[in-house]
């Protein structure tokens, strides 16, 4: 298979420090994946031979098939127009019970913000594992067993072909 990945940043994975991410970027490489980093797609169109992805100040890609990730950036407008705070980002603002602003509503996951462990700041994390754990906190509060969230620190894994990278915490950025 021919796979190319274009990455709007300079590089792939943001939680990992540069010199990092170049260890990731080899290992692609090394198993035959182009990386078109600091590119940014313009707009897709159909094509008799498949799907053309324009780029910027690029010669166009054409495809079989495209994958598009664009972040994660939660939809919570039904929040502030039900009057439950939001910071500026649109993060809902939760404590440790992982209440709301609104009396008996709870909110966990990509929606929320909480405090990282490392920074003592808050920041929206958006994982699996962090928001598993808001969801059991705040049923657990909902069920009337009082337990708190004290906040994550961001971890990510990722396997690579034979390779294996983990971050967790501040990156040097």
């Amino acid at each position: 298979m021919d796979v190319s990945i274009v990455e709007y940043l300079p590089q792939l994975m943001s939680p990992f420090d540069e010199d990092m991410a170049a260890l990731i970027h080899n290992q692609l490489r090394a198993n035959g994946i182009r990386l078109l980093l600091g590119t940014k797609v313009q707009g897709f169109a159909q094509r008799e031979n498949g799907v053309e992805i324009e780029l910027e100040n690029k010669d166009p890609l054409v495809a079989d098939m495209v994958v598009l990730c664009v972040g994660v950036a939660p939809d919570t407008a039904f929040a502030k127009q039900a009057g439950i705070a939001v910071n500026e980002t649109g993060s809902i603002l939760v404590n440790e019970k992982m209440q709301t602003s609104a009396q008996d509503v709870y909110a966990v996951g990509d929606a929320v913000e909480v405090k990282h462990l490392v920074s003592g700041n808050n920041a929206r994390i958006s994982l699996a594992g962090p928001a598993n754990k808001q969801a059991r906190i705040a049923a657990d509060n909902i069920c009337g067993k009082r337990s708190v969230y004290l906040g994550a620190q961001g971890s990510s894994v990722i396997k690579l072909f034979d390779m294996t990278a983990a971050a967790t915490g501040l990156n040097e950025r």
